[in-house]
Protein backbone atom coordinates (compact mmCIF):
# COMPACT_ATOMS: atom_id res chain seq x y z
CA UNK A 1 0.00 0.00 0.00
CA UNK A 2 1.21 3.50 -0.75
CA UNK A 3 0.42 4.82 3.01
CA UNK A 4 2.40 8.03 3.94
CA UNK A 5 3.89 5.59 6.66
CA UNK A 6 5.03 3.36 3.66
CA UNK A 7 6.27 6.19 1.38
CA UNK A 8 7.27 9.20 3.25
CA UNK A 9 9.50 11.49 2.09
CA UNK A 10 13.27 12.47 2.64
CA UNK A 11 13.31 15.96 1.72
CA UNK A 12 12.05 19.65 2.13
CA UNK A 13 12.56 22.59 0.20
CA UNK A 14 12.08 26.25 0.64
CA UNK A 15 13.49 29.20 -1.01
CA UNK A 16 13.86 33.17 -1.26
CA UNK A 17 13.32 34.83 -4.58
CA UNK A 18 13.97 37.92 -5.91
CA UNK A 19 12.79 39.18 -9.13
CA UNK A 20 14.87 42.82 -10.35
CA UNK A 21 14.20 43.81 -13.77
CA UNK A 22 15.09 40.53 -15.80
CA UNK A 23 17.40 39.33 -12.96
CA UNK A 24 16.40 36.48 -11.30
CA UNK A 25 18.13 35.68 -7.63
CA UNK A 26 17.39 32.22 -6.19
CA UNK A 27 18.55 31.57 -2.56
CA UNK A 28 17.22 27.45 -2.03
CA UNK A 29 17.22 25.01 0.98
CA UNK A 30 16.77 21.19 0.70
CA UNK A 31 16.16 19.55 4.23
CA UNK A 32 17.40 16.42 4.08
CA UNK A 33 16.16 13.96 6.91
CA UNK A 34 18.13 11.07 5.63
CA UNK A 35 21.68 10.84 4.28
CA UNK A 36 22.03 9.27 0.88
CA UNK A 37 22.33 10.39 -3.06
CA UNK A 38 19.71 12.85 -3.82
CA UNK A 39 19.20 15.49 -6.87
CA UNK A 40 17.32 18.85 -7.38
CA UNK A 41 15.91 20.08 -10.51
CA UNK A 42 15.04 24.19 -10.95
CA UNK A 43 13.14 24.78 -13.93
CA UNK A 44 11.42 28.67 -14.74
CA UNK A 45 8.00 27.31 -16.55
CA UNK A 46 5.52 30.09 -17.78
CA UNK A 47 1.90 29.86 -18.63
CA UNK A 48 0.29 31.55 -21.20
CA UNK A 49 2.69 30.72 -24.10
CA UNK A 50 0.40 31.25 -27.36
CA UNK A 51 1.22 28.85 -30.11
CA UNK A 52 0.30 28.87 -33.89
CA UNK A 53 -3.45 29.16 -34.50
CA UNK A 54 -4.79 25.69 -34.30
CA UNK A 55 -7.98 24.39 -35.97
CA UNK A 56 -11.10 23.62 -33.31
CA UNK A 57 -13.46 20.84 -34.43
CA UNK A 58 -15.94 23.04 -36.17
CA UNK A 59 -13.53 24.52 -38.49
CA UNK A 60 -12.22 27.94 -37.10
CA UNK A 61 -9.19 28.54 -35.96
CA UNK A 62 -7.62 30.23 -32.56
CA UNK A 63 -4.60 30.91 -30.90
CA UNK A 64 -3.80 27.92 -28.57
CA UNK A 65 -2.36 28.79 -25.09
CA UNK A 66 0.33 26.86 -23.84
CA UNK A 67 0.76 26.22 -19.90
CA UNK A 68 3.85 24.95 -17.94
CA UNK A 69 6.04 26.03 -20.60
CA UNK A 70 9.97 25.04 -19.31
CA UNK A 71 11.62 28.26 -20.16
CA UNK A 72 14.95 28.20 -18.35
CA UNK A 73 16.76 25.19 -16.46
CA UNK A 74 18.88 26.10 -14.19
CA UNK A 75 20.39 23.26 -12.90
CA UNK A 76 20.72 19.83 -15.04
CA UNK A 77 17.34 18.97 -16.49
CA UNK A 78 17.99 15.56 -15.05
CA UNK A 79 19.30 17.19 -11.29
CA UNK A 80 22.51 18.96 -10.17
CA UNK A 81 23.81 16.44 -6.85
CA UNK A 82 22.41 17.93 -3.38
CA UNK A 83 23.37 14.32 -1.75
CA UNK A 84 24.89 14.40 1.92
CA UNK A 85 26.45 12.01 3.99
CA UNK A 86 24.61 12.94 7.35
CA UNK A 87 21.24 13.00 8.76
CA UNK A 88 19.21 16.15 9.03
CA UNK A 89 21.09 18.51 6.82
CA UNK A 90 20.52 21.52 5.26
CA UNK A 91 22.22 21.90 1.34
CA UNK A 92 21.90 25.65 0.02
CA UNK A 93 21.78 26.52 -3.38
CA UNK A 94 21.94 30.01 -5.10
CA UNK A 95 21.20 31.19 -8.62
CA UNK A 96 20.91 34.25 -10.64
CA UNK A 97 19.98 34.30 -13.72
CA UNK A 98 19.27 36.67 -16.44
CA UNK A 99 15.60 36.06 -18.08
CA UNK A 100 15.24 37.43 -21.37
CA UNK A 101 12.89 40.54 -21.62
CA UNK A 102 10.76 38.56 -24.43
CA UNK A 103 9.71 36.64 -21.71
CA UNK A 104 6.35 37.08 -19.84
CA UNK A 105 7.84 37.21 -16.05
CA UNK A 106 4.01 37.95 -14.87
CA UNK A 107 2.96 34.72 -15.57
CA UNK A 108 6.29 32.76 -14.77
CA UNK A 109 7.07 30.85 -11.58
CA UNK A 110 9.82 28.49 -10.22
CA UNK A 111 9.47 24.86 -10.00
CA UNK A 112 12.39 22.78 -7.56
CA UNK A 113 11.77 19.41 -7.42
CA UNK A 114 13.85 17.08 -5.21
CA UNK A 115 15.10 12.93 -6.77
CA UNK A 116 15.99 9.98 -4.58
CA UNK A 117 17.15 6.95 -5.89
CA UNK A 118 14.57 3.87 -6.34
CA UNK A 119 16.19 1.53 -4.37
CA UNK A 120 16.11 4.11 -1.37
CA UNK A 121 12.73 3.56 -1.46
CA UNK A 122 11.62 -0.34 -1.19
CA UNK A 123 7.33 0.37 -1.91
CA UNK A 124 8.56 2.80 -5.01
CA UNK A 125 9.38 0.35 -7.94
CA UNK A 126 10.97 1.95 -11.03
CA UNK A 127 11.69 -0.72 -13.59
CA UNK A 128 10.64 1.89 -16.01
CA UNK A 129 10.83 4.84 -15.14
CA UNK A 130 14.62 5.54 -15.17
CA UNK A 131 16.96 5.75 -11.78
CA UNK A 132 15.51 8.66 -9.66
CA UNK A 133 11.79 9.34 -8.40
CA UNK A 134 10.62 12.93 -7.44
CA UNK A 135 10.88 12.44 -3.53
CA UNK A 136 9.41 16.32 -2.84
CA UNK A 137 8.70 19.35 -5.03
CA UNK A 138 7.85 23.06 -4.61
CA UNK A 139 6.64 25.98 -7.09
CA UNK A 140 5.58 29.56 -6.68
CA UNK A 141 6.00 32.63 -8.91
CA UNK A 142 8.89 34.77 -9.26
CA UNK A 143 10.11 37.10 -6.84
CA UNK A 144 7.95 34.72 -4.11
CA UNK A 145 9.47 33.12 -0.78
CA UNK A 146 8.16 29.82 -0.40
CA UNK A 147 9.05 28.71 3.20
CA UNK A 148 8.49 25.22 4.78
CA UNK A 149 6.27 24.83 7.86
CA UNK A 150 6.87 21.34 9.54
CA UNK A 151 4.30 20.50 11.58
CA UNK A 152 4.10 18.29 14.60
CA UNK A 153 3.42 14.77 15.25
CA UNK A 154 3.48 13.69 11.53
CA UNK A 155 4.82 10.66 10.48
CA UNK A 156 7.03 11.11 7.18
CA UNK A 157 6.83 14.06 5.11
CA UNK A 158 8.64 16.86 4.18
CA UNK A 159 6.80 19.66 2.67
CA UNK A 160 4.03 19.04 5.54
CA UNK A 161 2.84 22.71 4.70
CA UNK A 162 4.42 25.94 2.70
CA UNK A 163 3.81 29.35 2.63
CA UNK A 164 1.82 31.12 1.05
CA UNK A 165 -1.11 28.42 0.53
CA UNK A 166 -2.36 29.78 -2.82
CA UNK A 167 1.12 29.23 -4.50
Amino acid sequence: EYLEQNCYTQTGISYTSKLTGNVLDLDLNIYIKAAGNYKVTVLLLQDRVFGAPQLKSDGSRQNYAHYNVVRMALTDVLGDDCSTTEHNQIVNKKFNVSIPSEYDKGNMRILVYVQRPYESQPDIEGKRYGSYYVDNCVSGKLGADMQLVLCKNISGGGNEDIIPKED
